[in-house]
Formats: structure tokens, C-alpha cells, sequence
């Protein structure tokens, strides 16, 4: 008995001492990854108990309220992209039919808009831009991309429907208002003006021309930004700072016509933020990226960087402007400028030492940079613990939004009270290599990660690091922390790139079958992959170390 007892023990321990091996073999990175992923999976159920039967969380909600519950589901589908639960993407999809279904039932829908014209711009297409991020999601869901082009056949004046008012002047290539409905687009004295939230019709126009291919949708897109591009020469003509303006009168151009002042709307109701400022331009970025990656067309992305090193420029040496007062430009490191620059700064194929060195000596400055920020540094610099950095941000950021989720007992009064998950930058800038994409942009996924049956995510288990990109390649790292070895398929780029073969720890792999390259993922292995572009010339490179630093 004793013998039996001593033989059980020692097992344990060797039991014991092969888990600690095998824990210690799996980079931090991983196990931090894999971690915030089980974190906002439970966050996504606790949020989905209570869901009705339609998808709603709110039974019943004023119209200006709609908006604040989609907002719950804006990162959902970030998750989606990771694993590919299709009981993400459908609880999504509910909420943007209820969204549509109480629209039509209460406030006389009328062809994918409101019949007249509604509260603002902003507040609606908080609710209808998630048909964006949907369709963004799958291109082949037929009902959600013909509710998308409901409303931008509308902003392109596509729409057949005799009584619908043209939304957009075509002569100054401007909106026509802040308050537009299908049969009405009003023009009294503060609400005739376009302004930088109608650029949410840009990146729900280019979603549906990915998905339906039709080229009007792309050719009204960089119309309507060349029109923005003029507002800002001549805000700088006219003002001295090539900044987007509060208003501009669609019919004349004028700057600020209405306020009086370029920097400041008298429409305030519509701005959202009590402080205005930089805060309005997050639906710039969207826009004017997203078309830079359709097009090539680099006026999109010069635009938006003389936009941003305008700011560097009015502010500190270590920090931007953020809001015009009249007199003086105000400091303040907000996540717009934030996540503009950064990604500015990785897209962007000419390098400029300036905006660089500003970048380096923001980031240096900040005693705790936002997770771009060290994001952008690690794709600048190397240096694993600025990937250790945004996990750890990330964990504790999701850990308390599930916290506060489960410590629910009834629903909050107001939609916006109730808690939505955390951590989505742990979920896109260690595995995909891009920003966060959540009101309607196009995903920035440098690599697209699809199992054996080219289902979208990756494998419970499975988890994947973005290290690097150049002209000729991208690097990546997956570690199968499973029993199980795996096949699957990873495509270069979310618009897919042509793809010559892989190297796989240092040898080479060549099926490519449909822009995917197949790969084996060995059980309880973290590999090295590189991807080499079909255009590409690039040599065999040698076999890759760099695991091994990894996982210390």
C-alpha cells in the first residue's frame, strides 16, 4: 500500500514538473492572449443572458436612445474576427434588425432611413453604422448589405424613389445638412451645414461597395472627401491651421457660417462632447484610411497626416493641440489623435523623420502610453514588453467591464450605463498588427486567420502574434498550446494580397489555394511564420531564434 501510495505521488510530481515545463514554454504573450480572450468570451455571454428574443437588451427605448444600445455590441465583432463564434456575429445582426424594426415601426423608416429629417447626423448613424461593421464581417450577408445600401444610396443621390431629397450638393461635393431624412432634408438656419460626422457615410459607402462591387459607392466616396480636402485648404487659407472645421455651409463653402467662428458649431446639441475639439474627427480617420487602401491615392492620407502634424505642430514638443479656444490652441493627449497618428505612422510608406521623432518623444513623455502607443513603438523599436504592456492594460481592462457585468441585477436606466467589454486592444493589435475597428471601418488585419475548413479565427487554444512587415514580407508568430496539431489557413492582408509561399521556422511551404496559404500548427509548438508577397524576390531567409527570447 505504501508502495502504491509513493508510485501515485511520484507520478504527481512528474505530472506537476511537465505542466511547469510546458507552461514555461508557452510565451507570455500567448498565455496573455489566450487569457483575455477567455475573459471577453465570458463578458460577450454574461452581456447575451440578457438579450431577448429579438437581440434587444433594452425592451423598449425612446428613438434618441436606439443608438446607445447597438453601441453595447460596436466590439463584439472584433472577437469574431479572432474565433469565428458565429453566435457573435448573430447577436450583432439582431440588434441592428431591431434597430432597423423599431425604426420602421415608430419613426416611418422609409427606404433605409428616417422618412424626415431626424435628430442628427451623428446620433443615427450611431445606430445604423453597425450595418457596416457587419457587412465589413461578411460580404455575402445579402440582408445586411442591402440594408446598408438603403442609406447610402441615399448620401450618393443613387436612390430611384422620385420623393427622396438629394442629400448631397454636387456642385461644392458637400452634404447638404446635419438633419437629413429621405423626403426631407432640413435647411434652417443652424442644420444647413455639413460637418465632420456625415464622414460616416464614407465608411458605410465603401463596406457596401466591398460587398456589392459597386463602383458609384467608391466614386462618391473620394468625391465627397475631395470636397472635405478643399475645406481644409482653405481653412488654412483663410484661418492658418489645415484642421477640419466645426461647420460649412454646403452651398457656398463658406467656413463656419453660422457660428461665425470656424472652430466652434452653433449646432451644439449634434457635437456630443461638451468640450468639442479633436474628439468630433474619430470618423474622419475611417474614412479617409479606408480609401487610401481601396485607391493608393495618396491625397486620402496626406490629407489626414497635415491634419495630424498640424496639431503636433500647435502643441508641445511632447505633446499635440487638441482644441482651438480662439486665442490658443489646448494640449491633451486624446485617444483621437492617438490612434490617427499611430496609424498613420504604420501605413504609411514614405517615412518622415519629423513625424517619427514626435511620435518617439509623445511616447517617452507619457508616463502610461494608450496600448497604440505601444503598439506603434514595438512595430518601430522591437521590444516584447510593449506587447506585455498592452495585455496587461487589456486583462484588467476587460476583467473589471466582466466584473461589472455579472454584478448586474437589473438594467441600468440608460443603455449607455450598461457595461460593454474590454480589452478589445489586446484582441487586434497583438494578433492582427491593427488598430481597432468598431464604428464601421474596414478591419486593419494584416494577417486573416481562417481554421481547415476556412472558417473564419483561429482554434481554441491557439494564439497569434504580429510581429513585423516590409515590402516583401510579413512575420508572424502562432503558438498551438493544445494536444492537437492543426492545419489551417492565414491570408495576407483583410483586402487579400497575393501570396508567393511561406516559411515556416525557416522552411519553405507552397499551397496557396484562393490568396490562403495552408499551414500544419504542431501541437504544444510555437512556430515562426513568414509570408513572402507574390511579387516579392526574397531570398530563403535562415532558420529563426527568436522564439526562444519569446518565451522567456
Amino acid at each position: 500500500m505504501k508502495w502504491r501510495k509513493s508510485a501515485l505521488l511520484v507520478i504527481f510530481i512528474m505530472a506537476a514538473m511537465a505542466m511547469d515545463i510546458l507552461g514555461q514554454e508557452i510565451p507570455k504573450w500567448a498565455q496573455d492572449q489566450l487569457q483575455l480572450r477567455s475573459i471577453v468570451q465570458e463578458s460577450i455571454q454574461e452581456t447575451q443572458k440578457w438579450q431577448k428574443y429579438d437581440g434587444a437588451i433594452y425592451p423598449y427605448l425612446t428613438t434618441y436612445k436606439w443608438d446607445d444600445e447597438v453601441e453595447i455590441f460596436y466590439f463584439w465583432l472584433n472577437y469574431y474576427y479572432l474565433t469565428g463564434d458565429e453566435a457573435v456575429y448573430e447577436s450583432v445582426r439582431d440588434i441592428a434588425r431591431t434597430y432597423i424594426r423599431r425604426a420602421e415601426e415608430f419613426s416611418d423608416f422609409y427606404h433605409g432611413y428616417y422618412r424626415n429629417a431626424f435628430f442628427d447626423t451623428e446620433h443615427t448613424l450611431e445606430g445604423l453604422i453597425i450595418l457596416a461593421n457587419l457587412v465589413w464581417a461578411k460580404p455575402h450577408d445579402q440582408e445586411m448589405v442591402d440594408a446598408l445600401f438603403d442609406v447610402v444610396e441615399h448620401a450618393a443621390n443613387l436612390a430611384p424613389q422620385p420623393d427622396c431629397k438629394p442629400w448631397y450638393e454636387e456642385s461644392t461635393k458637400l452634404m447638404r445638412s446635419v438633419r437629413l431624412g429621405t423626403q426631407k432634408v432640413e435647411t434652417n438656419k443652424n442644420t444647413a451645414i455639413d460637418w465632420v460626422f456625415n464622414l460616416q457615410f464614407v465608411k458605410m459607402a465603401l463596406a457596401a461597395y466591398h460587398a456589392n462591387n459597386d463602383a458609384r459607392l467608391l466614386n462618391w466616396s473620394m468625391d465627397y472627401l475631395d470636397g472635405w480636402i478643399d475645406v481644409l485648404w482653405l481653412n488654412e487659407k483663410e484661418n492658418g491651421y489645415y484642421v477640419v472645421p466645426s461647420s460649412v455651409d454646403p452651398y457656398t463653402g463658406q467656413i463656419g457660417p453660422y457660428s461665425g467662428v470656424w472652430w466652434e458649431s452653433d449646432f451644439e446639441p449634434g457635437w456630443g462632447w461638451p468640450e468639442k475639439g479633436n474628439n468630433a474627427n474619430r470618423d474622419m480617420r475611417g474614412a479617409f484610411l479606408d480609401c487610401y487602401r481601396f485607391t493608393g491615392e495618396r491625397r486620402y492620407l496626406n490629407a489626414l497626416k497635415k491634419q495630424v502634424k498640424t496639431l503636433f505642430d500647435n502643441g508641445t514638443s511632447t505633446q499635440p493641440a487638441h482644441y482651438f479656444d480662439g486665442a490658443q490652441w489646448l494640449v491633451e493627449d486624446d485617444k483621437i489623435t492617438v490612434n490617427m497618428a499611430a496609424e498613420i505612422s504604420l501605413i504609411d510608406e514614405s517615412i518622415e523623420a519629423d513625424f517619427d521623432a514626435f511620435m518617439w518623444r509623445w511616447y517617452d513623455f507619457l508616463r502610461f502610453p494608450y496600448p497604440e502607443q505601444h503598439f506603434w513603438a514595438f512595430h518601430k523599436g522591437g521590444g516584447i514588453e510593449k506587447i506585455d504592456a498592452i495585455h496587461a492594460r487589456s486583462i484588467d481592462n476587460a476583467q473589471k467591464r466582466l466584473n461589472d457585468i455579472k454584478a448586474l441585477t437589473s438594467l441600468p436606466e440608460q443603455p449607455d450605463m450598461f457595461p460593454k467589454i474590454g480589452g478589445y486592444w489586446g484582441l487586434t493589435l497583438v494578433p492582427f498588427g491593427g488598430i481597432s475597428a468598431h464604428r464601421g471601418e474596414m478591419p486593419w488585419q494584416e494577417v486573416v486567420y481562417f481554421k481547415a475548413d476556412q472558417s473564419i479565427g483561429l482554434y481554441d487554444g491557439v494564439a497569434a502574434l504580429f510581429e513585423s512587415r516590409n515590402d516583401s514580407s510579413k512575420s508572424i508568430y502562432l503558438c498551438n498550446t493544445t494536444q492537437s496539431d492543426y492545419e489551417m489557413w492565414i491570408q495576407s492582408g483583410y483586402l487579400p494580397e497575393p501570396i508567393k509561399c511561406l516559411y515556416i521556422d525557416g522552411k519553405i511551404s507552397v499551397t496557396i489555394e484562393d490568396g490562403k496559404a495552408r499551414l500544419r500548427l504542431p501541437a504544444q509548438q510555437t512556430v515562426h511564420v513568414e509570408i513572402i508577397n507574390q511579387t516579392s524576390d526574397a531570398a530563403s531567409p535562415s532558420p529563426v531564434q527568436t522564439v526562444r527570447l519569446f518565451g522567456k
